[in-house]
């Protein structure tokens, strides 16, 4: 019997009509590994928790991109259920890429809502590559577009998306923006501690999103 999450939902394609489930959304609940960028091992599906519950996939059958909370929803199955096999009709949901992301972006379907949590995943799908890789691939085109614009849509006066911009200015190679950012407190000690490591990161001048070294079990 597969692994469920505690509640796994299967909805219809609108293109296609197959069925999807959500069941690769979160696998385990400990953080064991935390990025600059702010991704988790937590958000492998790159979903962030400000879509958490409206977030894009792709259809594995015709390659659509939909919403999958507003999918016509078809079954909602628990952890406890006593069927042998619950989702034999059902095809897991496919994790965009960041090309579909940006395809998504540019299409004017966005609801101002949604734009700045998709320009995160978008910019999280593009690190994925850039992940625990000794060397190091250049951000190009659309990557920085992206993130020169999600820059500007943070509010630096909430201390939490203040270190996200720094770490976009960081990872662009603007260090004077994102030193003269980084300098203020953030008042809280996990903040701080992650505040010190990229600090060191910029003095460096590199610009390579990286795991953390320290991990909180959450």
């Amino acid at each position: 019997m597969p692994m469920l999450r505690l509640s796994t939902d299967i909805k219809k394609c609108s293109n296609c009509s197959c069925l999807l489930d959500n069941r690769e959304m979160e696998r385990g609940s400990l953080i064991l590994t935390r990025w600059t960028d702010g991704k988790t091992n937590h958000s492998l599906a790159n979903i962030s928790g400000d879509i958490r519950h409206d977030f894009l996939v792709k259809c594995p059958q015709c390659l659509y991109l939909v919403w999958f909370n507003q999918l016509q929803p078809i079954e909602s199955i628990n952890s406890f259920t006593s069927v042998q096999d619950p989702l034999k009709h059902s095809t897991a949901f496919s994790i965009p890429k960041f090309d579909d992301y940006i395809d998504e972006l540019k299409s004017g379907r966005i609801n101002v809502e949604n734009e700045q949590a998709l320009r995160k995943v978008a910019w999280w799908a593009g690190n994925d590559a850039r992940r625990d890789r000794e060397v190091n691939i250049r951000m190009l085109g659309d990557e920085i577009e992206n993130l020169h614009t999600l820059a500007a849509m943070i509010d630096v006066s909430i201390v939490h998306d203040r270190l996200t911009k720094v770490e976009i200015k960081r990872e662009l190679g603007l260090f004077d923006e994102a030193e003269h950012l980084i300098s203020e407190s953030f008042q809280y000690k996990h903040l701080e501690r992650n505040k010190l490591f990229i600090q060191t990161l910029i003095q460096k001048q590199d610009h390579h999103v990286q795991a953390y070294p320290f991990i909180k079990f959450e």
